[in-house]
């Protein structure tokens, strides 16, 4: 998502569903390619205590499975 000038551009909630899906399902696909290529990934969130970081972590891994070797 283009935007012009240094601050964040602004979604609506059907945008931001919409972006957050494309997301979601790219990092599936990514996923499906780690295991499939045996490899292991560390993710790091840094930030404050209170920066949202646990609600990001959440919507964003929801869809994944969590325990893709099993599978």
């Amino acid at each position: 998502m283009a935007h012009s000038g240094n601050s964040p551009q602004v979604l609506n909630r059907k945008q931001y569903e919409k972006e957050l899906a494309r997301l979601q399902e790219e990092l599936a696909r990514l996923q499906e390619w780690i295991v499939h290529a045996g490899l292991r990934v560390a993710v790091l969130f840094e930030g404050r205590d209170t920066a949202g970081k646990g609600g990001v972590i959440k919507r964003i891994s929801h869809p994944l499975r969590a325990d893709p070797l099993e599978a």
